[in-house]
């Protein structure tokens, strides 16, 4: 079954998202993950975190709160 989630740069929902990013917000266990529909990870050359060790996030990760 393909995973079903939020796309972080279509900001919207839709079937077979991606890890890209998991970043920490402050102390404590939150956290804020970002997905990626298969469009955008063609369109903007992102990494799946699935794939591999990434030395550093992508520029393009939009903001907390579907921020552009």
């Amino acid at each position: 079954m393909p995973a079903f989630g939020f796309c972080a740069w279509c900001q919207g929902y839709t079937a077979h998202v991606r890890l890209i990013h998991v970043e920490d917000q402050g102390s404590g266990s939150r956290q804020v993950s970002r997905y990626a529909c298969p469009a955008h990870i063609r369109l903007r050359g992102l990494k799946p975190l699935s794939d591999g060790l990434v030395d550093s996030p992508p520029a393009e990760v939009p903001a907390v709160g579907g921020e552009r």
